[in-house]
């Protein structure tokens, strides 16, 4: 394993992430917005995590993407966990 700084806050954010995943799996399972002491009813699907939330956990949010060498702005629906995310997995 690497002992870069940014890898060894991927391994740590992995950890979280699947802990993460866990509960929103089990809370989809029960038909429920993926964020617990949520009541809300469920709204849509984040395109990272493939996580089902109510409208108050998923937002419309935009990133780049690189396709056949050209970077594009391009909008996604992104829970909050997952977009916090992203600065530290979009760097090698």
């Amino acid at each position: 394993m690497c002992h870069r700084r940014r890898c060894q806050r991927k391994v740590a954010d992995l950890k979280t992430h699947k802990a993460y995943m866990s509960l929103v799996s089990q809370r989809n399972d029960e038909s429920s917005c993926g964020l617990s002491g949520c009541d809300q009813e469920r709204w849509g699907q984040c395109s990272h995590c493939d996580g089902v939330f109510c409208s108050d956990h998923l937002q419309r949010r935009s990133r780049t993407a690189t396709r056949r060498g050209r970077s594009t702005r391009e909008p996604v629906s992104l829970c909050d966990h997952c977009w916090r995310r992203m600065d530290l997995w979009s760097k090698v």
